[in-house]
């Protein structure tokens, strides 16, 4: 990857993060349905695979995972 590419992608993912956080207070599956409207808009199609593999992984973690609220 040329480094013009690199700062393409690290800037893409700094767009993401932000909007990510834009979003944060949604309810996770409009959080997931507008991030994914997003990264289509934003992302190509390799990067838009690997992104919902990662999405896939954390749905995934949080569904095993007890969450704190209700181990209170």
């Amino acid at each position: 990857m040329d480094t013009q590419a690199r700062k393409e992608r690290i800037e893409k993912m700094i767009a993401m993060e932000e909007t990510f956080h834009t979003f944060e207070e949604l309810p996770l599956p409009e959080r997931f349905r507008k991030l994914a409207e997003w990264a289509a808009t934003h992302l190509s199609a390799a990067d838009q695979e690997w992104i919902y593999q990662q999405w896939q992984q954390v749905l995934e973690r949080s569904i095993e995972e007890p969450s704190v609220e209700s181990a209170l």
